[in-house]
């Protein structure tokens, strides 16, 4: 099986590609943290000074417990009873990221015209 981040060889025949593995670390970083800081202040700008600490609680035990538990769930069971064999993990990361991203993309764009109604009601 072919990998990106290899020459397609295995791990021993030395065309291993450092430089893009670095490079696709430093965009998911990026995009991780722009995620990271986006939601929270989302949360703390919609929330009533009394209760800002409590939601932010509530966000974050949220997302943990989602990205936590479901993604590496996901695919573990498509790895394990989906493709069946353990050099898939590829493939099943990428069937789970995927549709996590189309989602995601599809829920902000559904939540967009009320939160900015939220945001006009709130002044």
């Amino acid at each position: 099986m072919r990998s990106g981040l290899d020459g397609g060889g295995g791990a021993g025949d030395g065309r291993r590609r450092p430089w893009l593995a670095l490079a696709a670390f430093g965009i998911s970083g990026f995009f991780s943290s722009v995620l990271n800081c986006i939601g929270p202040t989302v949360v703390q700008d919609m929330t009533p000074n009394r209760l800002r600490g409590q939601a932010i609680a509530f966000y974050f035990f949220a997302q943990n417990l989602l990205s936590l538990t479901l993604g590496p769930t996901a695919v573990a069971l498509l790895t394990d009873h989906v493709f069946g064999d353990p050099t898939a993990l590829p493939r099943s990361m990428a069937a789970t990221a995927i549709p996590a991203i189309l989602l995601g993309g599809l829920f902000a764009h559904l939540a967009r015209a009320p939160f900015q109604r939220t945001r006009a009601a709130l002044g």
